[in-house]
């Protein structure tokens, strides 16, 4: 979405003010993400700045999806899933086993990925 939706050609208002929103909800995660320690989150998932960010987000999505613009639907081609469920944001440590499995997950995921090519 950040490559594809500014090299649009020609953009829809709609796009357009998405972008802009997009930038805006973006702006005030990095700052709180700079303002913060590093063992400290900026919010929850559903919280102000990330939520904001995610309502941005489809924005951007849907009015790439419905406007009149004219792309490569294939350059849309995104897959994205959360490996990590089983943790809690309250603990002050991490599974290291959980971590070992997530790793396998994603090296099993790229050399796949990188073997069918």
């Amino acid at each position: 979405m950040q490559v594809i939706a500014p090299s649009v050609q020609a953009p829809s208002k709609e796009l357009t003010r998405a972008l802009s929103d997009y930038s805006a909800a973006t702006s005030r995660v990095l700052q709180a993400m700079k303002a913060a320690k590093p063992e400290v989150r900026i919010s929850s998932m559903y919280s102000s700045p990330r939520m904001p960010r995610y309502n941005a987000m489809r924005g951007v999505y849907d009015a790439l999806h419905r406007g009149d613009v004219s792309y490569d639907h294939a350059r849309l081609g995104f897959s994205c899933v959360n490996l990590s469920y089983d943790y809690d944001d309250a603990e002050e440590s991490c599974d290291l086993m959980e971590l070992d499995r997530t790793a396998r997950l994603l090296l099993a995921a790229c050399e796949s990925y990188f073997e069918s090519k």
